[in-house]
C-alpha cells in the first residue's frame, strides 16, 4: 500500500500552494468523527429556531469527544510536514472545529494568508523550517453551493476570481502552507 501523502502531493503543494485529497479520512472514522462533532456543534435543524447571534459556533482542542482528540494523531501528516519543512523538529498546534449556519457573514471580505496572523517571523519562501503547514478536512460531503473554502494557486497571487473550491466527499483533506491565499465562497 502506498502512502496517503506522496511525492506527487509534495510537488503539488510546492507548485500550487495547496493540495486537496478526496477521501483522505476513511469512511468509518469520518462517520464517527462527524457524529461526535454533531454532539459538540449542533446541526442547523437543532438551532434554527434560536441560532447563535453570529450564526457560527466553534469548539477548540481538546475536545470532549475522544474520537476527535485521537484523530489528530496522523503520522502521515507528521512525516509529510517534516519533509515540507525540512526538519524533524515540528510542533503541532491544535486548532478547532467550526460550524457556520445560514445567514453567517464573514468579517473577512477578501482572501487572506495565515502568515500575517499566525507568525511573528518575517515571510520567507526560501527557508521553510520555521514555516507552517495546515491540514483541514471535511467530515461531510461539500458541494459548490455550500460555501466551500477556496484556495488560490500560487501562480494567481491574490486573485479570488481564480480560486479553486475545496469540494468533495466526506473525508476530503486540504493541505496548505502559511503563504497560501484562501477564503470562503459566499
Amino acid at each position: 500500500m502506498s502512502p496517503k501523502l506522496t511525492d506527487d502531493h509534495l510537488d503539488e503543494l510546492r507548485g500550487n500552494g495547496f493540495v486537496i485529497i478526496e477521501r483522505y479520512i476513511p469512511d468509518e472514522q469520518c462517520a464517527q468523527m462527524a457524529a461526535a462533532l454533531r454532539r459538540i456543534l449542533k446541526p442547523w435543524d437543532e438551532v434554527k429556531d434560536d441560532p447563535p447571534e453570529e450564526r457560527t459556533s466553534y469548539e477548540l482542542f481538546p475536545y470532549s469527544e475522544q474520537i476527535l482528540n485521537q484523530s489528530i494523531v496522523d503520522w502521515e501528516a507528521i512525516r509529510f510536514s517534516q519533509r515540507w519543512l525540512g526538519t524533524d523538529h515540528v510542533h503541532y498546534r491544535p486548532g478547532g472545529s467550526i460550524v457556520r449556519y445560514p445567514g453567517f457573514k464573514s468579517r473577512v471580505s477578501e482572501g487572506h494568508i495565515d502568515n500575517g496572523n499566525n507568525s511573528l517571523l518575517p515571510p520567507s519562501t526560501s527557508d521553510r523550517s520555521y514555516g507552517q503547514i495546515n491540514f483541514w478536512f471535511y467530515l461531510e460531503d461539500v458541494d459548490e453551493d455550500q460555501g466551500p473554502t477556496q484556495f488560490i494557486t500560487t501562480a494567481h497571487g491574490q486573485d479570488m476570481t481564480r480560486a479553486v473550491n475545496m469540494i468533495g466527499p466526506a473525508g476530503t483533506r486540504a493541505v496548505f502552507h502559511n503563504y497560501t491565499w484562501y477564503g470562503a465562497k459566499d
